[in-house]
């Protein structure tokens, strides 16, 4: 987070929210997903307008990226209600994590 290129910190700040989002998915938190989403959209976002060569040389397809984030982000209203109704995990990958509260 120490560099001073805006597209670079950007895009770390975007990817570390998005890792945060899919913890709040699995500890059942449909708010902290659609927050981490959002804010991981915007950073993302940034580096694009910013900087896009600096996510092709990290191996990144951003356009893409933002793609698959604007489906959670459409998809989301539907994973919180269903965590609503009966916390599970959604992640068949990850075993379940206690509850923070």
């Amino acid at each position: 987070m120490g560099t001073s290129d805006l597209a670079e910190r950007a895009l770390y700040q975007g990817l570390i929210k998005l890792a945060a989002a899919y913890v709040h998915v699995v500890r059942g938190n449909p708010i902290g997903l659609m927050r981490n989403l959002s804010g991981a959209r915007a950073y993302l976002e940034t580096s694009e307008r910013e900087g896009p060569g600096f996510a092709i040389a990290a191996g990144i397809d951003l356009p893409a990226l933002l793609l698959a984030v604007d489906e959670r982000l459409a998809s989301a209203p539907t994973i919180a209600e269903a965590l609503a109704r009966a916390p599970m995990v959604l992640l068949d990958l990850v075993p379940p994590a206690p509850p923070i509260r």
